[in-house]
């Protein structure tokens, strides 16, 4: 009897500890399928464009730039670049169009429900950038201003 209450007491009591990692984020590169893979950390988007790597698995890494105003694609690897082509369906690249896309703020696109993980990854870093970016600007408005009152005063 006293060795089941040690062991309740024991359950209770002690607090378990779980390591290795908690999510998914602190991954660089993520599978949109089995060959084709995503860095959601390196990127860029300048409304219409998105500027991301990709790699096949056993290539090197390239540079795809994605015009969602036309939904054309090019590639870049070591200097050289791919004419603009159109994106199909049912491709990689329409993924990442379908899901993302909608951070250029084109009307014609609209944030997905339930975006996948590499997705959900490049929205929150993206949001995450923009928030660095308005404190950023912020502060040197801050200063800017400071630094006009201090001249106005000087004069």
């Amino acid at each position: 009897m006293k060795s089941i209450l040690y062991f309740l007491f024991s359950v209770f009591l002690i607090s378990t500890s779980y390591a290795g990692i908690n999510s998914e984020n602190p991954k660089k590169w993520v599978n949109i399928n089995e060959s084709f893979v995503i860095d959601t950390k390196s990127f860029n988007i300048e409304s219409p464009y998105m500027f991301f790597w990709i790699r096949n698995r056993n290539y090197d890494k390239r540079r795809l730039s994605i015009n969602c105003s036309s939904l054309e694609e090019r590639e870049r690897y070591k200097g050289r670049k791919t004419e603009w082509k159109p994106i199909f369906p049912k491709t990689p690249k329409y993924k990442i169009v379908n899901q993302l896309c909608f951070l250029t703020d084109d009307s014609n696109y609209r944030k997905e429900r339930r975006p996948p993980r590499w997705a959900k990854n490049i929205i929150k870093n993206y949001q995450k950038a923009l928030l660095e970016n308005n404190n950023i600007l912020q502060k040197t408005d801050i200063n800017t201003t400071q630094d006009n009152k201090k001249q106005l005063f000087v004069e």
